[in-house]
């Protein structure tokens, strides 16, 4: 049986999506983001990660600013670090 470090790392290095660390990923960087009073949706967060954008219709808004995306995504990047 793999530990919960093995397998986060393991998915971590392979970029799986929908896995445990991706909905880790997503909920803790939407979940502090929200804290801090930001407006994106849970959706929106999600797809910053799977797809770089903001949105799924005509209007998405590509995430292709790396000052912005670390923005987004920066307290999620900290912690990962630590895995």
């Amino acid at each position: 049986m793999r530990d919960l470090k093995t397998v986060l790392l393991e998915e971590k290095k392979g970029k799986i999506k929908g896995g445990i660390y991706h909905k880790l990923q997503v909920e803790m960087t939407y979940n502090s983001n929200h804290m801090e009073g930001s407006c994106l949706s849970y959706e929106q967060t999600r797809l910053i990660y799977e797809t770089n954008t903001i949105g799924v219709s005509e209007e998405a808004v590509l995430v292709d600013d790396p000052d912005l995306f670390l923005h987004i995504t920066g307290r999620y990047v900290h912690l990962a670090e630590r895995i």
